[in-house]
């Protein structure tokens, strides 16, 4: 499993999604959610040949922004899930990575924002970081 599922699987686990919320790879779909890569990546690498990774990943919104009604539910839903990610990590609660790789943080790296809205449907971001070991 890769690092991006293994951070998909943890994040649908924040009790506010619906039974059929769904956070897909890379592109959200018609008024759902996705998470997409950032290519960027801090590298220390120790050693016994070990690493520390630094990973950053958006997360997307894709909803309705037709009316100020939803917007404001939207504002809400994803400042709750921000504040989710945020005691998750205070309380040590990490994604379970593949063999090999132990998370050590979890944040919020930049606040959610909308960064587009074409036609009905608003594209609000967020980014997040990993940070994780991975030991040979």
């Amino acid at each position: 499993m890769t690092i991006k599922q293994s951070l998909i699987n943890w994040l649908q686990l924040y009790p506010n999604f619906e039974i059929e919320d769904f956070v897909e790879t890379d592109i959200a779909s018609e008024d759902g959610y996705a998470v997409a890569k950032e290519p960027n990546i801090v590298t220390n690498t120790f050693l016994d040949g070990s690493q520390q990774r630094t990973e950053y990943y958006t997360f997307v919104a894709k909803k309705i922004t037709t009316n100020n009604a939803l917007r404001k539910s939207t504002d809400e839903f994803l400042e709750d899930f921000e504040d989710w990610i945020y005691t998750k990590n205070l309380n040590g609660d990490y994604p379970t990575l593949k063999e090999k790789c132990y998370c050590d943080n979890v944040s919020i790296s930049s606040t959610y924002y909308l960064q587009s809205n074409e036609e009905k449907y608003g594209m609000y971001v967020f980014t997040i970081e990993i940070i994780y070991r991975k030991e040979l």
